[in-house]
């Protein structure tokens, strides 16, 4: 099982890796301020972080794969 961007398996259970959480926040963060997806992707390449396939830079894509799944809801705090 591939676990999503963000998440890391801590012996039988699954984490939040709070480093890469950090980045998954800062793409909602600066999604829900307008920022366009590609001016997401030149901020997280600016930062140095990885994409998940742990190259230097993004695509639009993945990022947009990324805000349109609800597995991140624990980890940008959304209340349901």
């Amino acid at each position: 099982m591939k676990l999503p961007y963000g998440y890391v398996l801590v012996g039988e259970e699954i984490a939040i890796h709070e480093e890469r959480a950090d980045a998954v926040r800062s793409i909602f963060e600066y999604y829900l301020a307008g920022a366009s997806l590609g001016k997401i992707i030149d901020v997280l390449f600016a930062k140095g972080v990885s994409s998940p396939t742990g190259k230097s830079k993004w695509t639009r894509a993945a990022a947009d794969k990324l805000l349109a799944n609800a597995k991140y809801i624990p980890i940008i705090g959304i209340q349901t």
